[in-house]
């Protein structure tokens, strides 16, 4: 299904600037080659019925285990979209790469990655989206964030809008910030929100202290909580009081957890929350952090 999609996009190419397209193209080539295990496709018609979006699943083009619906997924599907997501699903650009919803059975028992294309009509307006699920293969985290297409261009894009030049002192950095960014990260992160947390990161180098970076992700389900610490106030137990924190004011469960200890001067916990309403989980991360700062 990919190679048809593949092939699609060199016959009839969306209506996008040709670069966006050059690298989206790079980007599924390199997934199909050993960076990713498929486990399901499904194509999906955007339709508006009522002055409301909704997702609706193409017949017979479904493949493994998305190829039935589940009741779940039937209930979800026959509900409009919210204002958020239908956003997120009329946006003119190529690719969607974030988290599904549900678990992977092999493997890692992680929720799967999720990787839209976006499809066109003949007057450029986006009408669906092919959805490959799976998960990326080790072979996808080992390798530097340079040299993978999407990512390279990102970090591009985010080390041109900083202002740094590659070979100064802060320069080398915030490459470093975002070539050890959490790859999941990496992968759903915005340009924006990618350039406004690695210079939050950069900034703690100058003055070390408990740090929190919230993002919500492109779909409305999960909220990824970054937490620095200083590494002579890091422990096992910290990290739990952390993870209680975070779970009751985000009103989430926790999904992840990795740290991240090294002879950086500080260490770096990643979690993620599945969220209920998660309208709120920005705009609250001043406060969480300072109920962070306190615990440590």
């Amino acid at each position: 299904r990919i190679n048809d999609v593949l092939l699609d996009m060199e016959t009839s190419p969306p209506p996008l600037v040709a670069e966006e397209i050059a690298e989206g193209r790079e980007f599924l080539e390199w997934v199909r080659d050993e960076h990713f295990t498929f486990l399901g496709v499904r194509t999906y018609d955007l339709v508006r019925r009522g002055g409301k979006d909704y997702l609706q699943p193409a017949p017979k083009m479904n493949l493994g285990i998305m190829r039935r619906m589940t009741k779940e997924s039937t209930a979800r599907h026959s509900a409009p979209l919210s204002p958020g997501r239908s956003r997120l699903f009329r946006k003119k650009e190529l690719l969607i790469v974030t988290k599904a919803h549900n678990r992977a059975t092999v493997h890692r028992s992680v929720h799967m990655d999720y990787i839209g294309v976006r499809r066109f009509d003949a007057r450029g307006r986006v009408i669906g989206e092919h959805r490959f699920l799976g998960l990326f293969s080790s072979m996808a985290y080992n390798q530097s964030p340079r040299y993978i297409p999407l990512l390279r261009r990102k970090l591009s894009r985010v080390m041109e809008l900083a202002g740094f030049s590659a070979f100064g002192h802060d320069g080398k950095g915030f490459l470093h910030i975002l070539e050890t960014f959490p790859r999941d990260e990496l992968f759903q992160v915005s340009e924006r929100e990618l350039l406004e947390i690695s210079l939050g990161i950069l900034r703690l180098e100058e003055r070390r202290r408990v740090a929190l970076f919230l993002r919500r992700d492109q779909l409305e389900q999960f909220v990824s909580c970054l937490v620095y610490v200083p590494n002579d106030r890091y422990s096992t137990d910290i990290a739990h009081k952390f993870q209680t924190i975070l779970a009751e004011n985000l009103d989430g469960e926790i999904n992840s957890f990795s740290t991240q200890v090294s002879d950086a001067p500080l260490a770096r916990l990643h979690y993620t929350f599945k969220l209920k309403p998660a309208d709120e989980a920005p705009k609250k991360a001043k406060a969480i952090e300072a109920l962070l700062v306190a615990a440590s």
